[in-house]
C-alpha cells in the first residue's frame, strides 16, 4: 500500500472508533434520562436487570469494536513508518503508536467506570 492508501485507511479507522460510540451513547442517554425521573426506584428487579444487561451488551460490543479498530490502526502506524519520503501528515500519524496504546487503556477504564455508574444509577 502506498502512503495515500494508508492515510485513507487511517481515516476509516478513526471513523469506526467514532461510530462504535453512537449506540452505547444513545443507550446511556436514555438510561440517565429515565433515571433522572426516578423510574428505577419503583421498577421491578427484572426491569433493572434487563436494563443493565442492555447496557452491558451494548457497551461490551462497542469496546470490542473500538479495540479492534485501534489494533488495526497500530498495524497501520507500523506500515506508515516504512514509507520512504513520507509527508508531514504521514509522519505525524506514524508517531501515534503511544497515543493508540493510551487510547486502548482509556477505552477499557472508561467502559468499566461507565458500567459501574450505570449499575449505581439503576440499582440505587
Amino acid at each position: 500500500m502506498d502512503e495515500k492508501d494508508l492515510l485513507s485507511l487511517w481515516n476509516v479507522k478513526r471513523t469506526q472508533l467514532i461510530s462504535a460510540l453512537i449506540s452505547p451513547t444513545l443507550i446511556l442517554i436514555a438510561l440517565f434520562v429515565i433515571a433522572s425521573f426516578g423510574v428505577f426506584a419503583t421498577a421491578p428487579d427484572a426491569a433493572k436487570y434487563l436494563t443493565l444487561s442492555a447496557v452491558s451488551v451494548t457497551g461490551s460490543i462497542a469496546i470490542i469494536c473500538q479495540i479492534a479498530a485501534v489494533r488495526e490502526a497500530q498495524a497501520l502506524v507500523l506500515d506508515l513508518q516504512k514509507i520512504e519520503n513520507p509527508s508531514a501528515l504521514a509522519i505525524k500519524v506514524s508517531q501515534s503508536g503511544s497515543l493508540l496504546k493510551m487510547l486502548t487503556s482509556t477505552i477499557i477504564m472508561n467502559g468499566i467506570a461507565t458500567f459501574g455508574l450505570a449499575v449505581w444509577v439503576v440499582v440505587v
